[in-house]
């Protein structure tokens, strides 16, 4: 058979295969939860109108029971009589929802033996394909306003990165656990049937990088109603292989966040409009809703540190690490093997009074701004909880990678304990809090880059997932012959770069070379 006859069956099969796939649309109610925005803007905006005619008293108020005239096709409402309002805003309303509801109309989904399809638009029709054997989880999110209505979000997170991930928005909660229990068979099926084997859980991969292994012991009937309720209703589904690892107290997130930074700033900005009120004898109300985007930062800056602390879990699981966590939103987020890039470790200054840390991972196609991967492995823990967390990720002794001391002198040590090159005396210039603690240390396995003092961080990167490495010198920089040597990784976040401040230039340039060699290895994890 000739190539030709050949694409042209495997065409006629593909049409064949397409047609006979069952198109479901979404949850009917699906464009109320698309539409959250528009539907609390119309409630605040109607609710202050009314509030405000019934605080006023000096402002006379409307009569309501019989339509004005109306104009045009308005005059319609005025056959309602006194239900002539709610009758013009429900109509409004629906309006605003038309959209929404045009795209649900235009939205199906579909599931064969090997794939899921999406498929939207009207004008512009879009339809995106994912590979089931390509999937590296499938996890459930349920915003705020999908809890309410009792819908949840299929999301498939796929090799590729995370501009191949695919969602199907939204299920009836219990038909999106049904499903998802079934494509998770069926992707289990596929990877055993391509690699011969079945998949060995995470837990064993990772049992001989170190100690720190939780503690299981009987729940009590109180802890088992807890977990029911949190299973049921908070904190998403729990697979039945998944291994717990740690969970956050709530009363230690709540003090961790009014021990940081952002509620100092909160504190101090407060205070100093409350003085700026007592002083110029201006009106407070006034001088809030002047700074009102500041104060809106913050404020939001606050809530996303509580929100993705709130109720959070690690667990183990044969794709991965999982993550659950949210208040008002509850998402779930897997975090699969061999996708972590960097390890970034941080302790802020006023944490040390209670030994807390906090733990991030850079992950393979997750490093975009519009995408919600947080990277938290441990959003605040205990020196326990942080023993538990790095033998996940990072590699051990045996491994060539670090041991319990080399992580000490990288997370609390300074000077060259522990075999850190440190930044040379002539660069206290420019860090002189830091300049001790500015290093770096080179293990079989890692690059582990330490800084920082009013907020200690420790980065470790595998050798094998260094994408690119840069030395940079400024004018001053170069007087005084230090340098910077950045190096760049997937998915690395901004905040805390993996960065060698100040080295001396002919250490940073050596580092540049013995980098470079390190780097063509195969990565460790």
């Amino acid at each position: 058979m000739s190539e030709e006859k050949i694409d042209t069956f495997n065409a006629a099969s593909r049409d064949k295969t397409r047609q006979e796939l069952r198109w479901r649309r979404a949850h009917i109610l699906s464009p109320f939860v698309n539409a959250w925005l528009i539907i609390f803007v119309f409630i605040f905006t109607v609710g202050r109108e009314f509030f405000e005619i019934g605080t006023q008293n000096d402002r006379e108020i409307p009569d309501f029971s019989q339509a004005p005239e109306l104009p045009g096709v308005l005059s319609i409402f005025e056959n309602f009589g006194m239900l002539w309002l709610p009758a013009l805003l429900l109509v409004g309303f629906a309006v605003l929802l038309i959209p929404y509801f045009v795209s649900w109309y235009s939205y199906f989904f579909a599931v064969d033996a090997h794939n899921v399809y999406v498929r939207s638009g009207i004008l512009s029709k879009t339809e995106r394909k994912a590979r089931l054997d390509r999937v590296q989880s499938i996890d459930i999110n349920r915003s705020l306003m999908a809890r309410l209505l009792g819908l949840a979000e299929l999301k498939f997170d796929v090799a590729d990165g995370s501009h191949s991930a695919l969602a199907v928005k939204f299920l009836k909660y219990k038909d999106a656990r049904a499903l998802r229990a079934q494509l998770l068979s069926q992707v289990r099926a596929l990877k055993e049937a391509d690699s011969g084997e079945n998949l060995a859980p995470v837990t064993d991969a990772v049992s001989s990088l170190g100690d720190g292994e939780p503690e299981h012991t009987e729940p009590t009937r109180r802890e088992r109603l807890r977990e029911h309720v949190a299973t049921n209703l908070g904190s998403g589904l729990k697979d039945a292989d998944e291994t717990p690892v740690l969970k956050i107290p709530v009363a230690r997130l709540i003090a961790s966040v009014l021990l940081s930074f952002t509620t100092c700033v909160t504190v101090l900005g407060m205070a100093f409009f409350v003085g700026l009120s007592l002083f110029t004898g201006a009106s407070l109300v006034s001088i809030l809703f002047a700074n009102f985007a500041l104060i809106a930062g913050l404020g939001s800056a606050l809530w996303k540190k509580f929100n993705t602390g709130y109720n959070f879990r690690l667990s183990t699981s044969p794709v991965g690490l999982k993550t659950r966590y949210g208040f008002t939103d509850t998402t779930t987020q897997t975090v699969p093997a061999g996708r972590v890039q960097s390890i970034t470790v941080t302790q802020p200054l006023l944490w040390r009074l209670k030994g807390w840390y906090q733990v991030r991972v850079a992950l393979a196609g997750k490093g975009g701004t519009e995408n919600t991967f947080t990277g938290y492995l441990l959003p605040v823990g205990t020196a326990d909880d942080l023993a538990r967390v790095l033998p996940l990720v990072v590699p051990g002794t045996g491994s060539g990678g670090a041991d319990a001391e080399a992580l000490r002198a990288g997370l609390v040590g300074s000077g060259s304990a522990g075999g850190f090159t440190v930044s040379p005396r002539r660069a206290r210039v420019f860090n002189w809090l830091t300049y001790k603690r500015n290093g770096f240390a080179i293990l079989p396995a890692l690059l582990m880059i330490r800084g920082g003092w009013a907020v200690r961080r420790l980065v470790l990167v595998p050798h094998g997932k260094v994408q690119g490495i840069r030395v940079s010198q400024g004018p001053f920089a170069r007087h005084r012959s230090v340098a910077h040597l950045s190096v760049d990784v997937a998915g690395h976040s901004a905040t805390y770069p993996a960065t060698v401040q100040n080295a001396d230039a002919a250490v940073a340039r050596a580092l540049f070379v013995r980098q470079a060699q390190l780097g063509v290895r195969p990565a460790s994890l």
